[in-house]
């Protein structure tokens, strides 16, 4: 494996996350572990979350040459598992199934599923129903190396992440309403270039203005911004260093990077963990020992762990609850929680935001009209402006400068058709998106 190249230039700006006893404000609810008849059968290596219990597995096991999809539907630790789907199929055209790898969701119940057959091919299931079934659309991508990672943004961008790659990289296709996907042939959009390394991990944040990798044997996290249209550059003043290798990564909507720290990889069964990171301050508020082989303890106050150390991946739903993925217990574990504030009030939070806060608008949906909250945490140059989903501006409702705290802001959709519609929020060099439903 080839080193990474990346640790002088970062030096002076990571910051070192110890292991230690560290705070956990997350407990684990249940685990549809091996035994309990709820498992998937099989090697389990990526996960999309539908909404709270609602998820779809990808299984991969090369050495039985069995890949799949499966579903599981109001899930708890015996319930919910559908059947496995073995192939995308449409009308007369058939793709199998072959070490998907990666997976991702939409908000319209939509699962992506990054395929490594010889076309690398992404493909797309409709998971409204009790199993996976395709959809019209699939796209062909322009590598030949092994998509390990692979998330959408607000506006359906699609980013993919690739694991010994001849060029480390991610790239960015168009979203589905992009006619490509029906012909199955599309436009890479943009690239970014990475330096020499093992890439495990990679995610996206909502406004596809913040893309975050992981190196797996530097056990470092970096970030890059911008945005499609206009490239992405490495934020050299952003680096986190774990003291174990990094295996999949998640940002929410208010400030969090989530992080699976394991040596599955390696197959050296040493330990299994998750962090949360507040990516405001570099503060880990918590870290989650979920199994540790030395002692055979289960930590997080909790039994219904599966106790395995194969954590492979990992993914947020809505409400906050993490969902982390175990290879080897063929199984997915439900964390619940959210992240301790205790580091935070020792160091003296005040009662402003500390960073950029788009809230949901409401009603949502909503019929003509609706209110728009947002907070800043200092006095900014503030843009509030709607799109459609297509990236034409339909609305500009604030522009200028604005003090600190909180902001209502009321738009009335006038005669625009009914569809889905972005409210951006930008302050200075911060962005944040929504997704609005107008219905007439």
């Amino acid at each position: 494996m080839r080193g990474f190249a990346m640790t002088n230039v970062l030096a002076l700006f990571l910051v070192t996350l110890v292991a230690g006893t560290g705070l956990a404000g997350y407990v684990c609810e249940y685990s549809n572990s091996e035994g309990t008849g709820n498992d998937a059968t099989n090697r389990c290596v990526g996960i999309a979350i539908l909404s709270e219990d609602n998820f779809v597995l990808t299984i991969s096991r090369d050495d039985q040459m069995y890949y799949a999809l499966c579903k599981w539907t109001d899930a708890d630790s015996t319930t919910g598992r559908g059947n496995d789907v073995l192939q995308w199929f449409y009308q007369f055209d058939v793709v199998n199934l072959e070490k998907p790898l990666g997976a991702a969701a939409d908000g319209y119940g939509y699962v992506y599923v990054a395929n490594n057959d010889p076309n690398h091919n992404i493909l797309v299931f409709d998971a409204n129903g009790p199993d996976p079934v395709a959809t019209p659309y699939r796209l062909q991508t322009t590598t030949d190396d092994t998509i390990c990672s692979i998330d959408l943004d607000d506006v359906g961008h699609v980013y993919l992440c690739y694991c010994n790659a001849d060029m480390d990289r991610v790239d960015i296709y168009p979203s589905i309403m992009d006619v490509s996907w029906v012909y199955h042939e599309g436009e890479l959009l943009a690239s970014v270039p990475l330096p020499d390394g093992i890439y495990y991990g990679m995610c996206v944040n909502d406004a596809g203005t913040e893309i975050y990798v992981s190196e797996y044997n530097s056990a470092t996290i970096t970030r890059y911004t911008g945005s499609v249209a206009q490239g992405y550059n490495l934020d050299s003043g952003f680096g986190l260093q774990l003291d174990s290798v990094a295996t999949a990564i998640d940002v929410d909507n208010q400030g969090y990077l989530y992080v699976v720290s394991d040596h599955w990889r390696e197959r050296t069964y040493d330990y299994s963990k998750f962090w949360v990171i507040n990516l405001a301050s570099g503060v880990a508020t918590d870290k989650i020992d979920m199994y540790w082989e030395g002692g055979g303890d289960i930590y997080g106050a909790s039994g219904t762990s599966a106790g395995y150390y194969s954590a492979i991946d990992l993914e947020l739903d809505d409400g906050g609850n993490v969902y982390v993925l175990h290879d080897y217990a063929w199984a997915m574990e439900k964390w619940v929680g959210s992240p301790t504030t205790s580091v935070e009030a020792a160091q003296g939070t005040s009662q402003l935001p500390r960073q950029l806060v788009l809230s949901q608008n409401y009603p949502n949906p909503f019929n003509a009209a609706t209110e728009i909250r947002y907070e800043l945490p200092e006095r900014r140059s503030v843009s509030l402006e709607i799109f459609n989903v297509t990236g034409q501006r339909v609305a500009s409702l604030v522009k200028g400068e604005q003090s600190e705290g909180p902001h209502l802001v009321q738009w009335n959709a006038g005669n625009l058709p009914s569809g889905i519609y972005l409210v951006r929020l930008q302050a200075d060099n911060e962005m944040a998106t929504k997704k609005m439903a107008l219905i007439r």
